[in-house]
């Protein structure tokens, strides 16, 4: 009927996939858990949804995932389920689609709970459902949640504007927010230790990151955009949880916390990314790290445009500049490698 609040009191809430629409603000009081079923065919429900139906371009090759696309020839390199937004990859806890003023408000002591979801058809063989998905959206605020242990990334944001991110504890699982193709985001006041790549994506214009904490076993910013300001924010490793992908794959089915052989060793303060999965729109540059600390971690910046990492290939990166950053226990400073041009 156009929208309002919908508050959830204390109490745990087994929960499939949900979606919120324009003009709705989700509100989880003190001790409200949300938690998510491990079994994904639960999130199928972009498909089915007859009240707000979705675009026809993201509902083509429902019946596909990405193992079958890895696979076969004839689709791998010609079908990206990543770009599909009905695609069981872009599958999540909470869906936020063809939205506008939206917001999940979360009291401290409130959760959303992915569960560690585990899906053997999908990315890598066992990444689960996300925990919040964003696409075609604008004015949408995220502020006080604790969002933990979910199945792939906790926030998939794309094709959105004005976006906030404000004072959230992300939990394990894989990255915190990774958003592209979109503008005008502001990430503040978050605590972030995740399993993979804290702040994450490419093609994104008027970022700003400040007064985090980011711990991971991946990269503190697996990053490409445009006008990206980083400032007043502290990013160390080890990790305080493993990377899921170090896991045996029976750790994975069972959503285990720890493993044999896990990884926890932070890779980097800032690898580059920009491949060929979307179009960049802008040549990324004027990136700036002002009044950072970075400590125990691997590599300082990594940044490879020689053409052997897929994830650098796509566009390079035209300027990053490091204004008052302190870096201790750094084991491998830099590695800067352009083309022969």
């Amino acid at each position: 009927q156009g929208g309002g609040t919908v508050t959830l009191a204390p109490g745990t809430y087994n929960v499939g996939g949900l979606r919120l629409r324009s003009r709705t603000t989700l509100h989880l009081k003190s001790g409200a858990v949300l938690k998510g079923a491990r079994d994904c065919e639960r999130y199928r429900i972009l498909a089915n949804d007859t009240l707000e139906p979705a675009r026809a371009k993201d509902l083509q090759h429902l019946e596909l995932t990405n193992q079958q696309v890895k696979k076969d020839p004839a689709l791998r390199g010609k079908v990206k389920l990543s770009n599909i937004y009905g695609s069981r990859w872009n599958d999540a806890m909470i869906r936020i689609y063809d939205a506008t003023d939206v917001a999940i408000i979360g009291e401290k002591g409130s959760v959303i709970d992915g569960c560690n979801s585990y899906d053997a058809t999908n990315e890598e063989g066992y990444r689960g459902v996300h925990g919040i998905a964003v696409h075609y959206a604008t004015n949408v605020v995220f502020r006080g949640l604790t969002i933990r242990h979910t199945g792939n990334w906790s926030f998939s944001v794309r094709e959105a504007r004005n976006m906030t991110f404000d004072d959230l504890d992300i939990i394990a699982g894989h990255d915190g927010p990774h958003f592209s193709m979109c503008n005008d985001v502001v990430v503040k006041n978050c605590r972030i230790a995740t399993g993979d790549d804290c702040i994450a994506g490419f093609d994104n214009e008027h970022v700003r990151v400040r007064n985090c904490d980011l711990n991971t076993a991946c990269s503190a910013f697996r990053f490409g955009g445009y006008d990206v300001l980083v400032e007043n924010t502290v990013c160390h490793g080890p990790a305080k949880y493993l990377f899921r992908g170090s896991l045996t794959q029976d750790e994975k089915a069972a959503g285990a916390m720890a493993g044999v052989h896990e990884r926890r060793n932070m890779l980097s303060l800032f690898t580059y990314y920009a491949d060929f999965s979307i179009q960049v729109r802008r040549t990324p540059g004027n990136i700036v790290f002002r009044n950072v600390t970075c400590r125990d971690v691997d590599r300082f910046l990594h940044y490879n445009y020689s053409g052997n990492e897929t994830w650098q290939r796509g566009m390079p990166l035209k300027s990053i500049r490091f204004e008052k950053v302190k870096a201790t226990g750094i084991k491998l400073p830099l590695c800067a490698y352009g083309d022969k041009d």
